[in-house]
């Protein structure tokens, strides 16, 4: 299987230009915009004519209204982005109108200031005449990952859900993108494990638009786990609104490049096969969206960093993605992997170079069994290296104690073995809060 060597990552397609034009827009000016993600209780991220903007939201909503991600919204401009007293950037800030106040704005454009006002993203306001700095790939990615971050979750608690369905009367076309999601889950009993491996990395949802600018890729689009969360959110749309979001300390630690992988457990059902219709769709739909957010986190975090960084051009290759692993029909824990095609030290580009590059997958899965294990695997000019580790004590043990084995399976297949080890895990990483990620620099 082919890797790309860079990810198309757009979860809204304005969202991955480097060609963003500045939004002209006006004191007064009504307009319409899709909300892509809501960072927080008053801030929003929005797509307008294909375009992207971080603006602050004053919304006058009527009684139990709100303003989600995907609804398009009538907005009126306050404010353009300035800086405040200490020099530090503000964003622009916007009205959300609804009902007649809407109606009436749209009919009301001769009204409009004829100040001119740019808007952009986190910039400063131009001196007149003067265009205004366009947003850089870098900030694009750091905004869209502080947005993400703050809807993330792990797959494990979806997976749950759905695998409770499968008694439940559903409707044919949910019925049928149900049971695809749940035929993304790796078996470990699989005859065929390195094969089915490969396939669920390329269906993981981290090649989804990679995909879709291939010829002949139907099939694996067709069996992607993002495309199948987005085809699911769009059934899931039609029959309810969702609840209430998932509480920031619900969520699993996000993906991001860098931070060493880490499983996630099996989760229990949250909703039971003989609900009403209404009630299974509203709590799905938040739990999809919160694994789409999380794919896409993943995708941003397998961005060669110099597609946003051409002075980190020499950075290693890396892919962050994470495999359902159903340890039996109705528990499913999530692996998270990382690939990585190290580059040697000095030249890179030579020839002798590119021959000593090497291989390294790093991956952690945490089971009721064995508890949370991490693993790396490393191939480097011929020669294997295979380091475990494991958090509780049994587990380390029992692991050592089969060592031998591991071993004389691995040299049966005319591996030339350099390291095999099994040691006790260093601390757990530190849980990075979802809403600390908006100024975060890569």
């Amino acid at each position: 299987m082919a890797i790309p060597s860079s990810i198309s990552v757009s979860p809204v397609a304005s969202l991955a230009s480097a060609q963003l034009d500045v939004l002209s827009l006006h004191l007064g000016q009504v307009i319409e915009a899709e909300v892509v993600s809501l960072p927080s209780i008053s801030e929003a991220v929005l797509a307008i004519k294909g375009q992207a903007l971080q603006a602050l939201l004053a919304a006058t909503l009527a009684p139990g209204a709100t303003v989600q991600p995907g609804q398009t919204v009538t907005l009126k401009v306050l404010s353009g982005a300035s800086t405040d007293q200490q020099g530090k950037p503000t964003l622009p800030q916007l009205q959300v109108l609804t009902g007649e106040e809407a109606a009436n704005a749209k009919t009301s454009q001769t009204a409009i200031s004829n100040l001119p006002l740019d808007v952009t993203v986190g910039g400063k306001l131009p001196a007149t005449g003067q265009p205004a700095p366009q947003p850089t790939i870098a900030d694009i990615i750091r905004t869209a990952i502080g947005a993400a971050a703050t809807q993330q979750n792990s797959l494990a608690p979806l997976y749950a859900n759905l695998a409770a369905l499968g008694q439940a009367r559903l409707p044919p076309a949910l019925r049928e993108v149900v049971d695809r999601l749940l035929d993304t889950r790796l078996s470990p009993d699989d005859p065929d494990l390195p094969k089915s491996l490969a396939k669920a990395f390329s269906n993981s949802g981290v090649f989804l638009e990679a995909h879709l600018t291939e010829s002949g890729q139907g099939g694996a689009v067709a069996e992607d786990i993002k495309s199948l969360l987005l085809e699911l959110k769009q059934q899931l749309s039609i029959l309810a609104e969702p609840e209430t979001g998932i509480s920031a300390e619900a969520r699993a630690r996000p993906p991001l490049r860098g931070e060493a992988p880490l499983g996630q457990p099996a989760s229990q059902p949250s909703i039971e096969p003989d609900a009403p219709l209404a009630k299974i769709a509203a709590v799905l739909r938040p739990e999809t969206e919160a694994a789409i957010a999380r794919i896409e986190l993943s995708q941003y975090a397998s961005i060669n960093s110099s597609d946003a960084q051409p002075a980190r051009a020499q950075t290693s290759p890396q892919w962050t993605f994470e495999i359902p692993i159903a340890l039996n029909p109705q528990q499913t824990v999530m692996a998270q992997f990382q690939l990585v095609h190290e580059r040697p030290e000095g030249d890179a580009s030579s020839v002798a170079a590119e021959g000593e590059r090497s291989w390294k997958v790093r991956f952690s899965v945490d089971t009721a069994e064995n508890g949370p294990v991490q693993a790396q695997v490393s191939l480097r000019g011929g020669a294997v290296s295979i380091f475990l580790s494991a958090d509780r004590p049994e587990t380390v043990q029992r692991f050592q104690s089969e060592l031998p084995d591991l071993v004389d399976a691995l040299q049966a297949v005319a591996l030339q073995l350099e390291t095999v080890q099994c040691l006790a895990a260093a601390p757990r990483p530190v849980t990075t809060p979802a809403g600390s990620l908006m100024n975060v620099r890569t």
